[in-house]
């Protein structure tokens, strides 16, 4: 899977998607540790409530 530019189908219907995007990457300036926590935390109650979990841990230890 590694190399692999397809777009996987099942991406698009990952609870990130969309707005909720932004938990998942890092500012582009300084973060503080309290916010990268929170933003963690977030991210993290978006993917345990994710119907497609499963297959995107495979593709990003894959990657």
């Amino acid at each position: 899977m590694a190399g692999n530019c397809a777009y996987p189908a099942w991406q698009g219907r990952g609870a990130c998607r969309g707005f909720f995007a932004n938990c998942f990457f890092p500012p582009s300036t300084n973060e503080r540790r309290d916010e990268k926590r929170r933003r963690e935390v977030r991210a993290k109650a978006i993917c345990s409530n994710c119907q497609v979990e499963d297959e995107c841990l495979d593709y990003a230890l894959a990657i």
